[in-house]
């Protein structure tokens, strides 16, 4: 399984971004909506070209992992939008049964 960053010169000034990667057999594109420029005047659009290809190559990784799970039927639980205190309460009386752990839990807590 490949994800690959493909560019495509749009113009004098600017090459958009696309991933590209292969599911069920069929060669997928997806566009980013992101843009580097082709010939950086100054240190401003030379730092936005780093920052951007920084952040395309996340999200190519991010895109293979999720593929990555599709294909092995793996589901990742999100957690992000929890309250870390709730969630780590929960965790803690998940361990209420075990007499050693449970004490060490609740003083974390």
């Amino acid at each position: 399984m490949k994800v690959t960053i493909r560019k495509r010169i749009t113009g004098l000034e600017k090459t958009a971004l696309y991933l590209d990667y292969v599911q069920h057999g069929l060669r997928k594109k997806e566009a980013l909506n992101l843009f580097l420029y082709n010939h950086p005047k100054n240190k401003t659009e030379e730092y936005e070209n780093k920052k951007t290809m920084e952040l395309v190559d996340r999200l190519r990784a991010e895109k293979l992992i999720q593929l990555q799970d599709h294909q092995y039927g793996i589901v990742r639980t999100d957690y992000s939008d929890k309250n870390f205190i709730e969630f780590f309460k929960e965790k803690t009386m998940d361990r209420y049964d075990s007499a050693g752990n449970y004490g060490n839990w609740d003083s974390a807590y």
